[in-house]
């Protein structure tokens, strides 16, 4: 609670009332802002603070699976997971976590954030890490938290899923409420890759679109000079969706000696991560 800023008017001085418990967790209540009035639902143990009434009460009839859901399954990326291990400590906020694939990276106590409550569920039943997680229903675009609240700010394959003119004032709110060190990853669009991307589409290897789940597919584009302008040291990787259908023995060994060549050379590379230390 100390973290939580109200969604609707940065408001930090918000009260809880328990209507059920379990042990020492909340299964059910509300978190009440006291300067705009407005309640966030918790609902199996899990907080709702999204700004809209409209989108609290759709977020609530997504804890259930339903197909899409269950076929949007994420993996780790070598890099990606190589540089969570190497730099995330003290508290740390996993942005768009999805299914939980990076949770057990971390060495910080964690908070995951997603738009869609099923898979923070799924995180919560799959992951038993040693360190101490929170959940929580949020956007992307409109973090719920105080300034300077996160030692590492994490954020893996979302920024392609907002909308063009939403990704600006995304990272700036990301910025807002880290004090150490952001990472984030996306894939990249451009002709080096474009064409072996979308013959992979052809055959089935990226579904990027044609799903019914807007937050699903994606609908913004990012080039290596896109990130720089906003200040990121980018590097380039293989993403775990090439490594995971394209896994012949040989395959494997070539992508790793790619892997090494687009770090330098993030051009080249179908995923580029980003990373933007910031100064005390």
């Amino acid at each position: 609670m100390d973290l939580l800023l109200c969604p609707c008017c940065s408001g930090d001085s918000l009260k809880l009332a328990v209507s059920e418990k379990d042990k020492d967790e909340i299964v059910e209540g509300k978190i009440i802002c006291a300067k705009c009035n407005e309640q966030f639902p918790i609902f199996r143990t899990i907080p709702i603070l999204l700004a809209s009434e409209e989108e609290r009460k759709k977020a609530l009839g997504r804890f259930d699976a339903t197909i899409e859901y269950e076929e949007y399954f994420l993996a780790t990326t070598k890099k990606v997971e190589y540089l969570i291990r190497r730099s995330s400590k003290g508290l740390c906020i996993d942005i768009g976590c999805g299914s939980g694939a990076y949770v057990n990276s971390f060495n910080g106590n964690l908070v995951c954030v997603d738009i869609i409550p099923y898979f923070l569920l799924k995180t919560k039943e799959n992951y038993h890490v040693k360190n101490k997680i929170h959940y929580i229903v949020g956007d992307a675009r409109n973090l719920p938290f105080k300034n300077k609240s996160f030692d590492f700010v994490f954020c893996s394959q979302v920024l392609e899923h907002l909308g063009q003119g939403d990704v600006l004032s995304t990272l700036k709110g990301f910025e807002r409420i880290c004090k150490g060190t952001m990472q984030l990853d996306v894939p990249t669009e451009n002709r080096i890759v474009g064409i072996p991307r979308k013959f992979l589409s052809i055959l089935g290897f990226y579904k990027t679109g044609g799903r019914e789940t807007y937050e699903l597919c994606h609908h913004s584009k990012f080039s290596v000079n896109d990130l720089k302008e906003f200040g990121f040291s980018v590097y380039g990787c293989i993403g775990w969706t090439t490594r995971k259908h394209v896994n012949i023995y040989i395959w494997d060994i070539l992508w790793d000696m790619y892997d090494f060549f687009v770090w330098h050379f993030p051009i080249f590379a179908g995923t580029v991560i980003a990373v933007k230390r910031l100064k005390e």
